[in-house]
């Protein structure tokens, strides 16, 4: 039988600044840069445990790979991608 149980603010206050911190950093590359990638392209590789989504957007801290017409690409920096629903990447902005 499930129980209810209380949320504990300081909890709820750090998992609201965390996605706060995460909009901000998605919307501050975007809003101050042009993207460097645009296109359609096939999502091949990412840090997991350094990678963050946010809406339609992807906050890579250390590098993302995609795939295009010459074969697997590695951008190796901080970036923020824009994807589809089926992990294309649409646009990159570093």
């Amino acid at each position: 039988m499930p129980t209810e149980k209380e949320n504990d603010p300081e909890i709820d206050a750090l998992v609201k600044d965390f996605f706060l911190a995460n909009e901000s950093a998605v919307k501050g590359s975007i809003s101050k840069r042009e993207p460097k990638i645009v296109g359609r392209y096939p999502l091949y590789g990412l840090d997991p445990m350094n990678t963050v989504k946010w809406c339609d957007y992807l906050h890579c801290k250390h590098f993302i790979a995609y795939l295009d017409p010459g074969g697997p690409k590695f951008l190796q920096r901080e970036s923020v991608a824009k994807i589809d629903d089926d992990f294309n990447i649409l646009e990159i902005y570093y």
